[in-house]
């Protein structure tokens, strides 16, 4: 911008129609938030007298001590993922066996399924397979529940098979 003194009368008339736009503006929007602010009072006013006639005290602080309490957010429950073919080799085989299954056990299920399918791979994919859908089916879904073993892992059994935190005894190895 030019220096004050060095302004042409042009400059000078465009820079004065611009502070009046301006104040023009500012002296509008004072009058609208003055307008909303009195609104707002009347209706204060409104209540008050609408609770003093109902016996309530108005503008009292209650003062707690402590935590404010907690307020419980709703959360939306998902629709669980339809079940996938491995889902299926890992379910049906504990369903049929009738009791809990070992990792080895549920692999020898998947591979039998994968073959009949045609959709059989490496023995290596397998292993990678079922070590995601357990922890899919046991962490995730909650379809299946592992159970303590004698040996080196867990065992799989139905969520269904379960008494409390115990397995149903027609169910054990």
């Amino acid at each position: 911008m030019k220096s004050l003194k060095k302004l042409n009368e042009l400059d000078i008339l465009d820079l004065l129609g611009d502070y009046k736009s301006e104040l023009k503006k500012l002296k509008y929007k004072t009058d609208s938030v003055k307008f909303r602010i009195s609104e707002l009072e009347e209706q204060l006013k409104v209540k008050r007298e609408e609770m003093r006639i109902k016996g309530v005290r108005t503008g009292e602080v209650v003062k707690r001590r402590g935590r404010p309490p907690k307020i419980e957010s709703v959360k939306q429950v998902r629709k669980p993922y339809p079940l996938s073919d491995w889902d299926r080799f890992i379910l049906d085989g504990i369903k049929d066996a009738g009791k809990v299954l070992i990792n080895q056990e549920i692999m020898d299920n998947m591979i039998k399924g994968a073959k009949e399918k045609g959709i059989f791979q490496d023995l290596n994919d397998i292993k990678i397979k079922l070590n995601q859908h357990l922890v899919k089916l046991a962490n995730r879904r909650g379809d299946l529940v592992k159970v303590r073993f004698k040996g080196r892992g867990h065992a799989y059994a139905m969520k269904e098979w379960m008494d409390g935190k115990k397995l149903m005894a027609e169910y054990k190895r």
